[in-house]
């Protein structure tokens, strides 16, 4: 018969080794029995949870435990996650075979296993995962910091591997691509429904890069699902530590607003070259037609009348006339106009124009004015903007052969920053638009590319100088606006001209009526002109006027002629003179000799000599070349009697 007494003894024994087993675990070990009672725990689980003495007892009970480690602060909970989190951990206490994993308050971190016993029991291994935590926590900060870093660069980003297939993808892959980077991965190029020629093109420098192991950097236009873009694209191999080639990387700048930007820079360097020469040759060009227009008077005072001649004479002056007008819209192109800007209401101005467009346009033509409401004044030259107006509404009635509407539409406009970056000589700021829309034939993209170079025409032989548009973009930019051309083949024309807007009330447009030849009254005018010819004319134009007239071929003779003599009363100067004194030098020496000497300017290019920021300085008399005999004589009597 067994003896009862070792049978006991031999459990005891059993249980004991148990416990030093358990003892001897690196985990935190606690079994529940059927009722969710503790039945045993090791010191390793109390080291972990830093359980206060007595808490975990055989007997005490699991919800019991949970409770008191929360009340006493042991899990980093949010007070408000407390009662959730609590019903949480009873709900899963039933749960086997997944690890759960918890923040204790101190920073370290707990992954507990779960385990049913045949008993109906619950064993539970708890893990000090501490240091593995930590150290994923680092992996992934730094995950996430490159992510943010490569999300943030303002270009593209990618690496695929040597078969083609991405790998990563940036933010920027995402703007400039129009593909989500995660829809990229593991896909090639060609996946993703980009535009063939494009794709191949990028499949084609990728192969090159895995083949020769080198950079590749080169612009390319491309098309994508977001549009055409210009880029900068740099494409390179990647390697692993082990140096073997594992994918291509790229790297890829959208330059497509650079581009436009660059284009828009040559473009007003073209202009502002072609300018300077057309300026240059205006000058002496109006030198020439003003000993024309001159003597042709002089001769039409002469011969009076005479039938067989008059007719030829008129013709000449007629031809002289059109080539002066030629010359001030070189000058105008040439932004050497002299202009009167004022504060102006634009929608007064151009409803004041409805009646001459509707003489100069055919009757199949419609003209419908739009005209804003609470518009700014602006500051122009009325009469510049009136010729500008003119230009455009012939041009378009030009592109409408078999009728069509005209559109001239006011508005207050504001061009930002981000539009000005963009533009050539555009200053951002607050505008007055005006705009003149035809649904005529439209211009294709090289030709508004041209429209503003002088001489550049569409028209056919004899029917256009090509100088309208030119002379309206000199006008505009001389006044520190900015015009800009909007058109399609087919559908028509908007052409829209910004002046600056002015806090100043707009003032009446004055109309100079055509008075009498004014006479002299004996006053004495000193001619400085370095053109021979036309110092002559002038000379006994000014001495048919009844003054008494003193001459001079540059700066320095001019002074001279000053000192010497103390009845002169006022100085009739070129403004661009040899030697190196211009006219306005020449004047200011005058008043310092003669403090009440009048000055009167002439020239048809000045040289921002009395020009300034696109206006006549103030107080300055000017008479443009070339000129009649009538406008000297005016020109002459404003001069002496100004204040």
């Amino acid at each position: 018969m067994p003896d009862p007494g070792g049978a006991v003894e031999d459990l005891a024994q059993i249980n004991n080794h148990l416990l030093d087993a358990i003892e001897c675990l690196s985990d935190g070990l606690i079994i529940f029995d059927g009722n969710q009672n503790v039945v045993a725990c090791n010191a390793r689980y109390h080291e972990i949870f830093n359980v206060v003495p007595g808490v975990v007892e055989p007997g005490a009970g699991f919800e019991q435990l949970v409770r008191t480690q929360v009340a006493e602060g042991q899990y980093a909970l949010a007070d408000t996650d407390k009662d959730d989190w609590v019903a949480a951990r009873l709900s899963d206490y039933s749960e086997f075979g997944q690890a759960n994993e918890v923040e204790l308050s101190d920073g370290r971190w707990v992954r507990t296993h779960r385990f049913a016993t045949k008993s109906s029991g619950v064993v539970e291994i708890h893990s000090d995962i501490s240091a593995t935590q930590n150290g994923d926590s680092a992996i992934r900060e730094s995950e996430a910091l490159f992510r943010a870093m490569l999300d943030h660069i303002p270009a593209l980003i990618s690496l695929k591997d040597i078969d083609g297939r991405y790998l990563i993808a940036n933010k920027g892959f995402e703007e400039m691509v129009g593909i989500t980077s995660s829809a990229a991965v593991n896909k090639t190029t060609h996946d993703l429904g980009m535009d063939n020629t494009a794709a191949d093109l990028i499949s084609e420098l990728d192969r090159k890069v895995i083949e020769a192991g080198a950079v590749i950097s080169q612009e390319r236009h491309v098309v994508t699902m977001t549009g055409p873009q210009d880029r900068d694209m740099t494409k390179f191999p990647v390697y692993d530590s082990e140096g073997n080639l594992v994918g291509v990387g790229t790297f890829s700048i959208d330059i497509s607003n650079r581009k436009a930007v660059e284009s828009q820079l040559r473009q007003s360097q073209k202009m502002e070259a072609v300018g300077q020469l057309t300026g240059g040759v205006a000058h002496d060009f109006n030198n020439i037609l003003s000993v024309i227009l001159g003597n042709l008077g002089l001769i039409e005072d002469e011969i009076g009348e005479i039938a067989a001649i008059k007719p030829l004479l008129d013709a000449a002056i007629a031809a002289t006339d059109s080539g002066a007008d030629l010359n001030r819209q070189l000058l105008a192109f040439s932004r050497q106009t002299p202009l009167a800007p004022i504060s102006i209401d634009l929608n007064k101005q151009v409803s004041g124009m409805t009646s001459m467009l509707r003489r100069v346009l055919e009757e199949s033509i419609e003209i419908e004015l739009v005209r804003g409401a609470g518009l700014w004044a602006c500051e122009a030259d009325p009469g510049q903007i009136e010729n500008a107006v003119l230009n455009l509404a012939i041009n378009a009635r030009d592109a409408m052969a078999d009728g069509g509407k005209l559109t001239i539409e006011t508005a207050n406009a504001r061009l930002d920053d981000e539009y000005a970056a963009a533009q050539a000589e555009v200053v951002p700021g607050q505008y007055v638009m005006v705009a003149i829309t035809d649904t005529g034939a439209g211009m294709a993209p090289e030709v508004i590319d041209k429209a503003f170079d002088p001489f550049f025409t569409t028209k056919e032989i004899g029917k256009g100088t090509g100088m309208g548009l030119s002379m309206v973009f000199g006008f505009v930019k001389q006044s520190n606006g900015h015009i800009k051309i909007y058109s399609e083949l087919g559908q028509g024309t908007t052409i829209k001209i910004y002046l600056p807007r002015t806090r100043r009330e707009p003032g009446a447009v004055q109309s100079q009526p055509r008075l009498a030849v004014p006479l002299a009254r004996g006053e004495t005018v000193l001619v400085v002109e370095d053109d021979a010819n036309l110092r002559t004319l002038v000379m006994k134009l000014v001495r048919d006027l009844g003054y008494r007239v003193l001459e001079a071929r540059d700066g320095d003779t001019a002074i001279e002629r000053m000192q010497a003599n103390n009845s002169i009363n006022l100085l009739l100067t070129d403004v661009v003179l040899p030697g190196g004194k211009g006219g306005a030098e020449v004047a200011r020496e005058a008043r310092q000799i003669h403090p009440g000497i009048k000055v009167l300017f002439m020239s048809g290019y000045t040289e921002n000599a009395i020009i300034h920021h696109g206006r006549l300085d103030d107080g300055v008399h000017l008479l443009e070349k070339p000129f009649r005999k009538a406008e000297l004589a005016r020109k002459l009597r404003d001069a002496l009697e100004a204040e």
